[in-house]
């Protein structure tokens, strides 16, 4: 699946008694081609600009179906928040 569509902030809860930014959340050490457990890192930052950052795990069950003559093509894209992301 292309992680940079997975919506993790269903799966994300911060509390803060001030305005929170988006999740910023770095998928470049997952490889979706690849079953195993990975690490994601998540960071959230509030509207005085203190952060807080927490390591998950990902477990990736279930490669990508590639049709025959089709290559799965990975690549770690960072946006303009600097958000990485893995691409396939």
């Amino acid at each position: 699946t292309d992680l940079s569509t997975f919506n993790f902030g269903e799966l994300l809860q911060a509390t803060d008694y001030s305005d929170v930014k988006d999740w910023k959340i770095d998928t470049a050490k997952v490889d979706v081609n690849t079953i195993g457990t990975y690490d994601l890192k998540v960071t959230i930052q509030d509207k005085y600009k203190n952060k807080a950052s927490k390591k998950l795990k990902v477990n990736i069950v279930q490669a990508p179906e590639v049709a025959e003559g089709e290559v799965a093509v990975t690549e770690v894209v960072t946006d303009e928040n600097g958000n990485k992301k893995t691409v396939v």
